[in-house]
């Protein structure tokens, strides 16, 4: 089950990687470094605000959805879902025009911002969708409607970035026209699912005493992850947001989207199993997502690592390459212990737990803060990763350790230590192909790195992938 989820949702995740990948290669080579760095915190803006209106509807419209299903009243749920977000929509809409107001002395922010009063509620409406495809494990209709929304956002950003005057705007109204597509091909089916349901005071704040602290988690984790942007726009200029910003495109975004590809396949299973108290089904559906997730984050990582000036080289416009290069190789292993957090917050999510998630994530994303303020004027982008990859391994310390009071997720060592042994093997083959530069040496490594470590994988069935392959 978990090979065909991961396969289903391959598409979806190879046109993110590609729309991340691309959307590198080619803003950074469009807009400039100014204008790169403007549309990073506008995308920063965007994550933040929608995370801090939107994201409780969407989270407590996949986590309800199995026992909406289990006690016959899925009508209901959907007709909650829909309500629940039309309400979220208006605070994110007024908080969006106030930051548009207070812009006022930064115009060049200010058609970006007139965008995301668009795209916020149309976001929203396309992710509750989402979301209740992926509680269903309808892994065809999540398919058929994350898919445009990003080959079709991407496309038109790139058009627009060419071919307009709309600067750090031009993906964003790309992005704009991708999500509007997508929200009408979604509102008919939550609307149909919907009727004859009814919202009860009830059902709305068991939605939102869940989703609220999951909210005010994922938003402190915008705080780890983004907030250094602001800071580094304040001590170094937009230049060099857009510099951190390419490498984090790069590097971070990558194991994000590999990270979130195995948490979509494997956590409906684990919540299903869950749901109905079968341990030992839950106990292999957890130790299997742990391999997975082990199996793919190290090689790439390490892969991200070895091959960073190459890469940056291909991917990255000349005015930010040698910096984005730079922090490359540390944004990757910061990247591992990101993309683990998906694994080790279950404890939280699946016991309900959300708000004592929210009170540990307030560490780190405090503390990457004060971090910055102290490294990046001692180190500059290098200061800001370093600052980054300590609260992260802060974080999963502080949800291995507390997660293990309300379930004990399984940690497999043993796998831990396999992978790392064909990790090592794969980077020894791959440090002994030349240095050329450029596209050459790039593919050269990639290939060399992708088949010591694939044969390693497969002879020792490494996370489970010569199984899942299988069957």
């Amino acid at each position: 089950m978990l090979g065909k989820a991961l396969l289903g949702y391959m598409p979806v995740q190879l046109a993110q990687a590609l729309a991340s990948f691309g959307g590198v290669w080619v803003f950074t080579r469009l807009l400039g470094a100014d204008a790169y760095g403007q549309y990073a915190l506008l995308v920063s803006v965007m994550a933040l605000a929608h995370t801090a209106t939107l994201t409780w509807s969407e989270a407590a419209a996949y986590r309800f959805h199995a026992k909406a299903e289990a006690e016959g009243q899925l009508p209901d749920h959907y007709r909650s879902v829909l309500v629940l977000w039309a309400l979220a929509c208006v605070p994110a809409v007024v908080l969006i025009g106030l930051a548009w107001l207070v812009a006022a002395h930064a115009p060049a922010y200010r058609p970006g911002l007139a965008v995301l009063l668009v795209v916020l509620p149309l976001a929203g409406l396309v992710t509750v969708s989402l979301e209740t495809h992926r509680a269903a494990q309808r892994v065809g209709s999540y398919v058929a409607l994350e898919l445009p929304r990003v080959v079709v956002g991407f496309g038109l950003g790139v058009v627009l970035a060419a071919f307009s005057d709309l600067g750090a705007a031009a993906p964003l109204v790309g992005l704009a026209g991708g999500t509007a597509l997508a929200a009408g091909m979604a509102l008919p089916g939550l609307l149909a699912r919907g009727r004859g349901g009814r919202f009860g005071p009830a059902r709305g704040r068991m939605h939102f005493a869940f989703g609220w602290p999951v909210a005010a988690a994922l938003l402190l984790d915008l705080a780890l992850s983004a907030g250094d942007r602001f800071v580094i726009a304040a001590l170094l200029g937009e230049a060099a947001v857009g510099a951190y910003a390419a490498g984090y495109g790069v590097a971070d975004k990558t194991l994000v989207v590999m990270a979130m590809w195995a948490t979509m396949a494997a956590v409906p299973a684990m919540l299903l199993a869950w749901e109905q108290k079968a341990h030992a089904d839950f106990e292999a559906h957890a130790r299997r997502f742990f391999g997975l997730m082990i199996a793919i984050l190290l090689p790439a990582a390490a892969g991200l690592a070895l091959v960073a000036r190459p890469l940056a080289e291909v991917m990255i416009g000349p005015e930010l390459r040698e910096a984005a290069a730079s922090v490359l190789p540390l944004i990757a292993v910061a990247g591992v212990f990101n993309g683990l957090q998906h694994y080790f917050a279950e404890a939280f999510q699946l016991t309900r737990r959300t708000g004592v998630r929210a009170g540990l994530m307030a560490i780190p994303a405090v503390a990457n803060i004060g971090l910055n303020l102290v490294l990046i004027p001692q180190f500059g982008l290098m200061g800001a990763v370093a600052a980054t990859l300590s609260c992260y391994v802060l974080l999963i310390a502080l949800y291995w350790g507390v997660g293990r009071r309300f379930v004990a997720l399984p940690v497999d060592g043993g796998m831990v230590v396999r992978v790392g042994l064909a990790v090592t093997a794969m980077a020894v083959c791959v440090s002994l192909v030349p240095a050329w530069g450029g596209i050459g040496e790039l593919l050269a490594k990639a290939a060399v790195g992708a088949v010591v470590y694939g044969a390693v994988a497969w002879r020792f069935d490494l996370g489970g992938l010569r199984s899942l392959i299988k069957g």
